[in-house]
């Protein structure tokens, strides 16, 4: 899950609710939108998220099992959850992103997440007076 800002993760949030709705009506689920998004909120217990599944489950094949896993676990992941403080995991990841030190190559000024990447970057620039881009693809954007 490659995060970037809050507005992508509302961005997916919303594309999710559609397909959600869809797959709700596709599987003739008893249950709606709403159900799905109080279940991933109000979650408690080690299996909340396979109470999500069963939401979808009218004893269809693999496929239609694989293709709800991926949804449910896509919806779980941007969907905000109490115990989070209201907020996503997609969102904590960004927190926790965003709070993390970056390391900047004193020569070309990029910056990167993992040290032994802007010594790298570092070394190859003072060297060849360039940048590489094998190193630069692990700087941030």
């Amino acid at each position: 899950m490659e995060i970037e800002s809050k507005q992508q993760i509302l961005e997916r949030r919303k594309e999710l609710e559609q397909e959600l709705v869809d797959m709700l009506k596709e599987t003739e689920s008893d249950f709606t939108l709403d159900h799905v998004r109080d279940a991933i909120y109000n979650e408690e217990d080690n299996d909340d998220m396979m109470k999500v599944v069963a939401m979808f489950d009218r004893g269809g094949d693999a496929s239609e099992l694989s293709n709800v896993l991926e949804l449910v676990t896509d919806a779980w992941n941007y969907f905000p959850h109490e115990v989070l403080g209201g907020i996503s995991p997609a969102e904590k990841l960004l927190e926790h992103q965003s709070q993390s030190p970056l390391y900047e190559c004193p020569e070309c000024k990029l910056k990167y997440r993992e040290k032994k990447w802007a010594k790298a970057c570092e070394a190859w620039c003072r060297e060849h007076k360039s940048c590489n881009l094998e190193i630069t693809a692990h700087a941030e954007k």
